[in-house]
This record gives structure tokens, sequence and C-alpha cells, in this order.
């Protein structure tokens, strides 16, 4: 990583193990939600992916052009 990239509060390093922490506290809540409502549903472990993929491909489309100026 970058030494550029390492200082302060909000370096590299710190918002990318936040970042891991957070998903797996995100993937835990759905797999403990899922456990919850039975083997019925065992498709709602998929739901976060879902959204996260969704919401990527909205930015994506809202942000394309302006990325080449």
């Amino acid at each position: 990583m970058s030494s550029r990239l390492s200082r302060g509060t909000y370096n590299g390093g710190l918002l990318s193990t936040e970042a891991g922490t957070l998903a797996r506290v995100v993937a835990d809540a759905t797999i403990t939600l899922a456990g919850y409502l039975g083997e019925g549903c065992l498709n709602a472990t998929l739901l976060p992916a879902l959204l996260v993929c969704l919401a990527s491909i909205a930015a994506t489309l809202f942000t394309y052009n302006s990325l080449f100026y």
C-alpha cells in the first residue's frame, strides 16, 4: 500500500479492515436469520449479495460516463 494512503484516520488499511468487519457482521446476521426462518428459506442467505449486486449495477449506470472525463 502506498505510504500516501496509509496516513490519518481514514487510511486504506483501516478502511479495508472496517469493510471486512462489516461484511462479516452482515453475513453472520443473514445466516442467523436464514436459520431462524427454517430450511424452507435457505435462499435468504443470497439476499444481501443480490442487493449489493443491484446497487453496484445502479451505481455503474449512473456514473459510467463520468469515469472517462
